[in-house]
């Protein structure tokens, strides 16, 4: 705006003959500060409800974003919560509390007619795993978590959850926790479970054929009945309890029970036991007097490895252990 306006000169009440019909002449006179001030108030003012008008409208849209966020999580959990096996959308689902929440605690994914006596298990492979009749469908399912550090621990994580009886054939679990979980007779053939931590955790009478666990840190873990045909535990950890605490290193302990599981394909010449199973794998594990994991006669008769008489009733912390050689342990 200028600093000036049109202003006209003041106009006779009596003019003159001749400057009767004359139109007063006009001046630019200078607007005081006061009408600056006044327009810059009136420009301010526009621009402060503008932003306002901005700001409501941005938190308009963050409120509805968080309301689509929140319906997303609902809708998973109770697709998870849907009985039947198959595709019923549980695979998307599990993955939406991933992507949403980073991990995931109380999941319950079973056998849509599990009963007590596991009756609708079988087992047509020929090993010791078995399979749900018609379990969820979870698939392919692919998470990817960043690299703990010494400040922060895993996360993505799986706490407190079941899913047994399930399909998760070719999946991958990479810097995922997994804790006090059961995962038994789930089939896990070909997947990826790397650089995470696997404690309290059954897998008992899964199909674990060809499973990567490198880099995968173990503690109370039980593979009773799992077929681990195949599977790398290459630079995996194992640990021990020493007066409550946790601890990595080469000392015996006796928490990843392998009674009744299958470690090699006895009727291949080509074991894959002397590819993947070190012979380390042998001083962090145990089986059950009369339970000798089948293949164990294709490792080196002079493998030490660990017999114990029972468990507790959970599986885990077994008693009554003693050291062996192969051939010693094979004879009972």
């Amino acid at each position: 705006m200028s600093d000036y306006e049109i202003h006209p000169q003041p106009y006779s009440a009596n003019p003159s003959r001749k400057d009767r019909h004359k139109l007063p002449k006009a001046e630019l006179v200078r607007v005081g500060p006061i009408f600056q001030v006044a327009f810059r108030v009136t420009e301010i003012l526009g621009i402060a409800a503008g932003l306002a008008a901005l700001y409501l409208t941005i938190i308009q849209t963050q409120l509805s974003i968080e309301a689509l966020r929140d319906q997303k999580i609902s809708s998973a959990w109770q697709i998870l919560a849907l009985p039947g096996g198959g595709s019923t959308g549980k695979q998307y689902a599990l993955q939406t509390l991933f992507q949403e929440n980073h991990s995931v605690e109380s999941v319950t994914i079973r056998c849509a007619a599990e009963n007590a006596d596991g009756g609708l298990f079988h087992n047509d492979e020929g090993g010791p795993s078995l399979k749900c009749v018609d379990g969820p469908d979870l698939s392919h399912i692919a998470i990817d978590g960043p690299a703990p550090s010494s400040s922060v621990g895993y996360q993505r994580a799986i706490r407190r959850s079941t899913i047994r009886g399930t399909y998760m054939n070719n999946s991958s679990l990479t810097n995922v926790a997994i804790e006090d979980s059961d995962l038994s007779a789930t089939t896990l053939f070909n997947s990826k479970i790397t650089g995470g931590a696997v404690v309290r955790v059954s897998f008992q009478f899964s199909d674990m054929r060809f499973v990567d666990f490198s880099g995968t840190y173990f503690d109370t873990v039980s593979f009773r009945g799992a077929d681990l045909w195949g599977a790398n535990f290459s630079n995996s950890l194992f640990a021990r309890k020493i007066d409550g605490i946790t601890a990595v290193d080469n000392t015996p302990n006796y928490s990843i029970d392998i009674s009744d599981s299958r470690l090699c394909n006895v009727q291949s010449s080509l074991s894959p036991c002397s590819e993947t199973l070190h012979s380390r794998f042998f001083d962090y594990v145990f089986f059950l007097k009369g339970h000798a994991p089948e293949g164990l006669s294709s490792i080196a008769p002079s493998q030490m490895v660990t017999v114990c008489t029972s468990v507790d009733e959970n599986g885990f912390n077994p008693t009554g252990c003693n050291r062996y050689s192969v051939v010693e342990a094979l004879k009972g």
